[in-house]
């Protein structure tokens, strides 16, 4: 991290639009609270793991480099991020990522043949903090058994995209598993004998999911590329606000039952057309360790940039903010 000692002379990175000091601010705080609890007797068996996420934390955004563009914005073009679940940073970077992959995909699929898309929301209640990394294995296998299985999925289903979130009841403490689906149909499939009603969706999903229960089951078709959906659907596994809590002591609880929860965790999952153009495309594995958040597959990061100038900025311990460090040219 870099010190400027003359507070009058520095240059402030100005990027309201991303948010970089509010999203890097809170990765130091989870940082301080990985450290902390590694250093904690009662989690003597995975210190090590939360010390190094705490120091990856610290290290992630510490600095970013930018090319102003044509258009009078900065793209970003080198940055470190350290793909920890439950980082601030990385899982904005993540869902932008995983939007523009999205969008993408089914632009190629319509510019090939139109089809129909679907979006799914399939639920179960919600379950303690214990249960929670179980009942996450349930639900994610429950999907895959039911794509898989059911005949009548397999005949209308072209492809889907599925990601998985998990909320908090702040008034009870329980943790709230889903799972957000987009699935592609023909454009016949809603006039057909094949159509699955809502009702239906929900006695499936209840036959998969194993339950004596009928699961809350939410269905809606949308046309083509409709950004509400496809950014329902690419949003964060966890959002920030239910990661932080009101106080200390509950925000170190929280943090570690969905660091558990999610570890090792497939977020996200493709199958049929989505994952045929995933691959005819190029596209990067928006869950993998080696993930590329630098470039996020949006449409701005087509903007022409101005490629002899990078300017770069390094957090700052003194101004709490990212501050110009150098501007290199050619």
């Amino acid at each position: 991290m870099t010190i400027v000692k003359n507070f009058e002379e520095a240059t402030i990175l100005v990027d309201g639009k991303n948010k970089w000091k509010g999203k890097k601010t809170m990765c130091n705080d989870l940082s301080d609270i990985f450290i902390d609890q590694s250093n904690q007797p009662e989690n003597e068996i995975i210190a090590d793991r939360l010390a190094s996420v705490g120091y990856r934390l610290a290290n992630c955004g510490s600095f970013l480099e930018f090319s102003p563009t044509v258009s009078g914005d900065k793209k970003l073009v080198n940055a470190n991020f350290c793909k920890v679940r439950l980082c601030p940073m990385c899982n904005w970077r993540r869902s932008k990522k995983i939007f523009g992959q999205v969008s993408k995909i089914i632009n190629a699929i319509n510019n090939e043949k139109e089809k129909e898309y679907i979006f799914l929301t399939l639920t179960c209640k919600n379950v303690s903090g214990e249960n929670l990394r179980e009942q996450i294995k349930i639900l994610l296998k429950s999907f895959n058994r039911m794509i898989s299985d059911n005949s009548k999925i397999k005949k209308m289903c072209q492809g889907y995209f599925r990601g998985l979130e998990v909320t908090r009841n702040n008034n009870d403490g329980t943790y709230h598993p889903h799972i957000h689906c987009i699935l592609v149909v023909n454009k016949s499939y809603f006039t057909s004998r094949d159509y699955i009603k809502q009702k239906e969706w929900a006695s499936i999903w209840q036959h998969y999911l194993k339950v004596d229960y009928i699961p809350v089951v939410h269905i809606e078709k949308f046309k083509n590329n409709n950004h509400k959906a496809v950014a329902e659907a690419s949003k964060y596994a966890v959002k920030d606000t239910d990661i932080f809590l009101e106080t200390q002591e509950e925000t170190k609880k929280n943090i570690l039952i969905l660091h558990q929860a999610l570890f090792n965790i497939r977020l996200i999952g493709m199958g049929g057309l989505f994952k045929e153009w995933h691959k005819k495309l190029n596209l990067d594995d928006a869950d993998a360790d080696n993930v590329d958040f630098i470039n996020t597959d949006n449409e701005n990061d087509n903007d022409e940039i101005i490629k002899d100038i990078i300017l770069r900025y390094e957090w700052n311990i003194g101004y709490k903010n990212y501050v110009l460090v150098e501007e290199r040219r050619g």
